[in-house]
């Protein structure tokens, strides 16, 4: 009798498998259950917030951030109902982020300034705006940048720090 035919037994490779089999199928339950909660809880959001305010991309925006957070915590917590360490993970995620921070700074940096203008609303699209030595009517509002049309026809792509960053002239 060898090693494996000692201490592996049928009986024992059954618990295993009844064991992990009963954890991964809980896990499955939880992510297809979670999921279809997710996307219920968006829609619902958008919903709410298009009452609320006017504007598609900042309801567009904000539903699918809430959309991609809530999935990365419920895959994370179905990983940890199936019984795996989530430590390393999470420390990972962390480390990734940081990275990908480093790596964007500039993008980050027009992101959250494109975010602040979405919210506070310094100027809208129809405004004419100085900013940075450069005039014009606002065009669009975008997440990263600001497209201005300037008086003698041109289209100004100004990213959103330096829009939000310096003073704003705004005359409506």
């Amino acid at each position: 009798m060898n090693f494996l035919e000692k201490y592996i037994t049928s009986e024992y490779l059954y618990n295993l498998l009844i064991s992990i089999g009963s954890k991964i199928l809980i896990g499955a339950a939880v992510l297809i259950i979670g999921l279809y909660l997710i996307k219920l809880l968006v829609n619902a959001s958008k919903k709410v917030l298009s009452k609320a305010y006017d504007d598609a991309t900042l309801i567009t925006f904000l539903s699918s951030l809430l959309s991609i957070a809530l999935k990365l915590i419920l895959v994370i917590s179905v990983l940890a109902l199936i019984g795996i360490e989530m430590t390393s993970f999470i420390a990972l995620f962390g480390a990734a982020g940081l990275a990908i921070g480093l790596a964007f700074q500039g993008t980050l940096a027009n992101f959250a300034a494109g975010v602040l203008i979405l919210l506070f609303r310094p100027f809208d699209v129809g405004d004419r705006i100085k900013s940075q030595d450069l005039n014009g009517k606002v065009k669009e509002i975008q997440v990263l940048y600001t497209i201005l049309e300037t008086d003698d026809n041109k289209r100004v792509v100004m990213p959103n720090n330096g829009v939000y960053s310096n003073i704003i002239f705004v005359n409506k």
